[in-house]
């Protein structure tokens, strides 16, 4: 929702602009809601009000006040439209994501930081240099070799009309979209996703320079395959690290994205048909994408299937697990998975009909137990400072009955117990 969302606060600022003094009011108004219900997107939003806010406040005009009235109209509309946000923000709090992952730490270098800027430039245009970062292309940049060279063909109209101030503004808000990025401490994409139509509207410039070059009566061709080259050159690298699985290891394992859990959910398509219980959490697995994409057919936590009327189930454990498991499910069909994230852990996920024998255990698993474990994970996935840790720990030091009484299950509290502490230490915070 963030690119559409941001290209309709530029549409309302427009708007605004090139109203006449009778309907000024009015686009103030639409302006300062449109750009404060983004702040329900993404994080960086907060630079998109702040680049308005600058455009207004330098904005030509012969009567200040006139200005410093614009100015509280929309701060008031922002306000209204971002209402939700803002009580939530005094009611939860706000920040602690942002300050984990702020650059001035204890432990910050210089060394380090400036590789980490150096590759959010880098990664717009042709990929990364440092360590493997998160919601990038694993081939080149964001933009392809071909919209990387318009580009840089548009910078020159850019520098060419840079007194204009459609320009200067355009150079702010590259500056203040680059901000999520370099002054945090790693490389995430999501951080410059506001930055990314800047340098789009820019390879337009560098197009239309270009396709003015050529002869008018080829121009239309020219252009039309300039623009298919550059789709089917997108849509390749788009799907290119889905084509060969076993290259997972080169790819998606570089991000935390474990191929047994695809392993796991092909395992389970033959099944899919009818709604079953799927047990995702047991297993001490940082990667959570099983959980939500087995959610449309897990009764156990989609409960509008009816969890009482499932026919099977199935288990992601570790493979030290199986045996007992056998003898608990005799009739289970297991498949081995690999490696757990890290390359730690053998994972298996096992496939048992529900039977009269085992009905009242699975049913019981997928309540309390099931819950339990999931929200063990989630507990773990946002542990970021003092608050967060003691919440996640709290939940280990008070496991339900349902849990330390059955055998399996204590097993598997303990494994996720020395997960917690592993990853976050006893005096981490």
């Amino acid at each position: 929702m963030f690119p559409p969302w941001e290209m309709a606060s530029f549409w309302a600022l427009g708007k605004y602009l090139n109203s006449k003094p009778a309907f000024k009011l009015k686009w103030t108004i639409v302006l300062g809601l449109v750009v404060g219900l983004g702040a329900y997107t993404y994080v960086p939003w907060v630079f998109i009000p702040a680049l308005v806010f600058m455009v207004l406040w330098f904005q030509k005009t012969k009567n200040p006040g006139e200005r410093n009235r614009t100015l509280l109209v929309y701060l008031g509309a922002l306000v209204v439209g971002a209402s939700w946000f803002i009580v939530a923000c005094l009611r939860e709090g706000y920040g602690d994501h942002i300050s984990a992952l702020w650059a001035g730490k204890t432990t910050f270098s210089w060394a380090h930081h400036l590789a980490v800027i150096y590759d959010y430039f880098n990664v717009v245009f042709w990929g990364f240099a440092g360590e493997v970062p998160r919601y990038v292309p694993f081939q080149g940049g964001y933009l392809n070799p071909l919209l990387g060279a318009l580009f840089f063909l548009g910078l020159v109209e850019v520098w060419k009309f840079r007194k204009l101030p459609l320009v200067r503004v355009l150079g702010v808000a590259f500056a203040l979209f680059i901000l999520p990025g370099v002054l945090s401490v790693n490389v995430q994409g999501l951080r410059i996703v506001p930055l990314m139509p800047l340098p789009l509207f820019v390879s337009v410039l560098g197009f239309q320079r270009l396709t003015r070059a050529w002869a008018p009566s080829g121009r239309v061709w020219a252009a039309s395959l300039l623009l298919f080259s550059t789709a089917v050159l997108d849509g390749y690298r788009l799907v290119q690290p889905y084509r060969d699985p076993s290259r997972y290891n080169e790819t998606f394992r570089r991000i935390d994205k474990n191929p047994a859990l695809f392993k796991a959910y092909q395992a389970l398509q033959p099944y899919a048909k009818e709604s079953g219980l799927v047990f995702t959490d047991f297993a001490p697995e940082r990667d959570q994408t099983l959980r939500g994409a087995v959610y449309p057919f897990n009764a156990a936590w989609n409960t509008m299937q009816g969890p009482g009327r499932s026919q099977w189930a199935a288990i992601l454990v570790e493979k030290e697990d199986v045996e007992g498991l056998s003898a608990r499910f005799r009739e289970a069909v297991w498949t081995d998975l690999g490696p757990g994230s890290d390359n730690k852990g053998d994972l298996e996920i096992g496939v048992t009909p529900i039977t009269q024998g085992n009905y009242e255990t699975l049913i019981k698993w997928s309540v309390v137990p099931f819950h339990y474990f999931q929200s063990l994970s989630s507990a773990m996935n946002e542990v970021k400072n003092l608050k967060t840790y003691n919440f996640a720990k709290d939940l280990f030091m008070n496991p339900p009955a349902e849990v330390t009484e059955d055998t399996f299950l204590k097993v598997c509290l303990e494994r996720r117990n020395a997960e917690f502490y592993s990853r976050f230490g006893r005096l981490r915070y």
